[in-house]
């Protein structure tokens, strides 16, 4: 755009032209995309068509075989239904499991999958969930109640640092998971919450929220804690598993998007394990 100024007004005005259709073509896709009911979309159709195969029962992953909801909060339904969501996560799900905690705290539990899904594995522990969301609570609740676990989780809203000390002062020794969209920063500081220094955290870091988050996580829980990354890994179209006549009509590109959850590219966990409980870096 520079350069076509130094031509004059009349590139300068054939630049405005073309900022002008841009900004229309951008504003025509998005009246498309809020018209377009969900149904109708790439995204609604697959789900539909899982929902429909699976019977609304994970098909695979650490929580196989429990029962879901008909659609999600901040993320694809179709890779929970399929097992494919987070699967990275399952050797550190089932170490989480194997440890029998008392408690697991959910910090931006969403629906559920995490919070409903511990409490189905994990015979009489008590989950904490912590969801801003007014719908991501009723869905919660739902999600437990179908899966007979209602009972032992605790549904809260927004978690802030002050609410996560009384929290971890009320249960004791615990297990954190934390998917708080950025929020991590002012949540996960054991100069804040000193008794941080002391719990199995899994913490899901958004660098394209927060850059440098990671690094600034490290610093925090090096001297208390070994540090594992766990990359995000790619999945391919190929690994929806229905070869119907609707897959075949949505393009590969929306398949893949809704497979990989719709993530941006380089995310990834840190599993933070207490030095003193004898864990080792990876």
């Amino acid at each position: 755009m520079v350069e076509n100024r130094r031509h004059g007004q009349l590139a300068g005005a054939a630049d405005g032209a073309g900022m002008k259709a841009g900004r229309m073509a951008n504003w025509s896709k998005r009246l498309v995309k809020a018209a377009l009911p969900f149904a109708l979309h790439p995204r609604g159709l697959l789900a539909a068509e899982v929902a429909h195969k699976t019977k609304l029962r994970l098909i695979g992953g650490a929580f196989k075989g429990m029962s879901y909801l008909d659609s999600s909060l901040g993320s694809e339904l179709v890779p929970k239904l399929l097992g494919l969501y987070e699967r990275e996560l399952t050797p550190i799900i089932e170490e989480i499991i194997a440890m029998k905690p008392a408690v697991v705290i959910d910090i931006g539990a969403a629906e559920g999958y995490f919070a409903v899904g511990l409490a189905v594995r994990i015979p009489g522990v008590r989950i904490v969930a912590f969801e801003m969301d007014e719908r991501g609570r009723s869905m919660i609740a739902e999600l437990a109640r179908r899966n007979s676990v209602l009972g032992r989780i605790d549904i809260r809203g927004k978690c802030e640092p002050e609410t996560l000390r009384n929290t971890i002062d009320e249960v004791g020794d615990c297990v954190i998971i934390c998917d708080s969209e950025g929020y991590e920063d002012p949540l996960l500081n054991p100069a804040v919450v000193q008794a941080l220094g002391r719990l199995p955290i899994l913490v899901e870091v958004h660098e394209f929220i927060i850059s440098g988050m990671g690094q600034e996580l490290r610093r925090r829980f090096a001297p208390t804690h070994c540090i594992t990354e766990i990359a995000a890994e790619h999945r391919a179209a190929d690994e929806y598993p229905y070869d119907s006549l609707r897959r075949k009509l949505i393009p590969k590109r929306f398949v893949e998007y809704i497979v990989n959850d719709s993530r941006p590219a380089g995310m990834f966990w840190l599993w933070l394990l207490p030095k003193q409980r004898g864990g080792s870096a990876g």
